[in-house]
């Protein structure tokens, strides 16, 4: 099951700020609640929040109230925060340039970074 993967995975990486990308704003929405449920600082963005709500739910990241960013590639773009550790894949993109986008969110600056991607069996085909 993704959703526990991705729960060793934080636990594992639990000192890190980390995005975490989905292609879909439902998936942005369900895998949010889940970690927020499992106690992780989680918090979305996406395009069906407001401006304002948005621009909360960075300012928090950037504060480290949030730890673990949700994100559409969409609501992802322009994102320039020098100290993300860690990119999570919870889905791959349909291109290859937004893969290249989503993981240039860390490592930044000569900075180490990890990136991640979950793939599930019937994905690999």
């Amino acid at each position: 099951d993704k959703n526990k993967l991705l729960v060793r995975l934080l636990d594992l990486e639990k000192d890190h700020s980390a995005i975490l990308f989905a292609n879909t704003k439902k998936d942005v929405d369900e895998i949010t609640a889940y970690l927020q449920d499992k106690g992780f600082l989680a918090d979305a963005v996406h395009g069906d929040l407001k401006q304002n709500q948005r621009q909360y739910v960075m300012n928090n990241f950037r504060k480290g109230k949030i730890q673990i960013l949700i994100a559409t590639d969409v609501a992802a773009r322009g994102i320039d925060i020098s100290d993300i550790k860690m990119v999570i894949n919870y889905d791959l993109p349909h291109e290859d340039e937004v893969y290249v986008h989503r993981i240039g969110r860390t490592g930044r600056a000569g900075k180490k970074g990890l990136a991640y991607s979950l793939i599930s069996p019937r994905k690999m085909s």
